[in-house]
């Protein structure tokens, strides 16, 4: 598992590219309404492009799923997302449930979602105001701060979504690598 799941087309890709193209849409001056819309349109040709694999369909649908509410002024709620997504894909497509990939997608997802917050709390809670008394903390402090809890963040992710997958890689694999908690 390692790295190389930075290299398959999901949910990490489709963030980031959909992100890529609201952020040049909002550079342009296009309306929110507008943005949101051909944000839209644009993650469901890619997801077409992408090969429209599992992984990648379970993104999309996510994806267009929150951007939908942002249209219907509703906050973003990854909980929803995951089920329309895998209630979407078992409706097209049952036999789906028993794929590798289908479940390692769904597996990692749920991790994030329910797993990821409650560790973050414990082990990256949010720094707060009163630890620092009437002395504020200089910038450098404050960017050391931020990126040491982004990387904290990230291991954390990165182990929730192991952890999670870890029966279904041994079950269709007979492997683990312990390099994949990194």
């Amino acid at each position: 598992t390692g790295t190389a799941h930075l290299l398959a087309i999901s949910g990490l890709n489709l963030s980031l590219i959909g992100g890529l193209f609201y952020l040049v849409c909002s550079y342009l001056g296009l309306g929110r309404i507008v943005n949101l819309v051909l944000t839209t349109a644009f993650l469901g040709v890619y997801v077409g492009l992408a090969g429209a694999n599992i992984p990648v369909l379970r993104a999309g649908i996510m994806g267009i799923a929150v951007l939908l509410g942002f249209l219907l002024g509703e906050e973003r709620n990854l909980k929803s997302a995951l089920f329309l997504a895998f209630f979407a894909l078992l409706a097209w497509n049952p036999s789906s449930l028993f794929q590798a990939s289908f479940q390692l997608s769904f597996v990692a997802m749920a991790s994030l979602i329910f797993i990821l917050p409650k560790w973050e709390r414990v082990f990256a809670p949010e720094p707060s105001r009163e630890e620092f008394g009437l002395i504020q903390p200089s910038r450098l402090l404050k960017c050391v701060r931020q990126v040491s809890r982004a990387m904290g963040q990230t291991l954390l992710a990165s182990v929730a979504a192991t952890i999670g997958m870890f029966p279904i890689l041994v079950w269709y694999f007979h492997l683990f690598s312990i390099i994949g908690f990194a």
